[in-house]
């Protein structure tokens, strides 16, 4: 038979090497995807209490609740709205924006430089207008509304165990 103190022992080192936090968790019920909310990730929302957006990192997650910036406490039941980030759309409406802006001020200095006239081409103008609206467009769809309360989406905090880095 396993003497107690083994058993011990072994217990004692399982539980220097593991550690539990709790993890907010946004699931999507048709699709069956789930985003992970740890402390220090950024989050913003729409409670039912208020009717302004709150956005910021995620301070503490506790059993039924979370605290963001220090300042607002949230039960999870309040919430009506998680607004997720597509980085995809949101790189590429950056681009676009700063891609179309730098065409057209190049053209221009460059123009200015050289003297040539006129200074403002209506094409360089049309092709940078266009590549700044396609960013400005693209900005609509950077951020994804996760409805809470028509039950497309839900939101439950669980408590996570993992080991510690050392």
């Amino acid at each position: 038979m396993i003497n107690k103190s083994v058993i011990v022992f072994f217990l004692v080192c399982v539980s220097l090497i593991l550690n539990a936090q709790n993890v907010l968790i946004l699931e999507g019920k048709a699709t069956g995807k789930s985003y992970k909310y740890y402390t220090g990730d950024k989050i913003s929302l729409l409670t039912g209490e208020t009717d302004k957006k709150i956005s910021g990192k995620i301070t503490d997650v506790l059993d039924s609740s979370f605290v963001v910036s220090d300042n607002y406490v949230i039960n999870i039941k309040d919430i009506t709205i998680i607004y997720r980030t597509r980085f995809g759309f949101e790189i590429a409406s950056l681009i676009l924006l700063g891609f179309g802006t730098m065409y057209f001020v190049l053209d221009v200095v460059n123009n200015s430089i050289n003297n040539e006239q006129p200074v403002f081409k209506e094409e360089v103008g049309i092709v940078a207008a266009a590549l700044i609206a396609s960013g400005g467009i693209l900005q609509a769809f950077a951020y994804r509304k996760c409805l809470i309360e028509n039950g497309k989406w839900k939101v439950r905090i669980v408590e996570q165990v993992k080991f510690r880095q050392m």
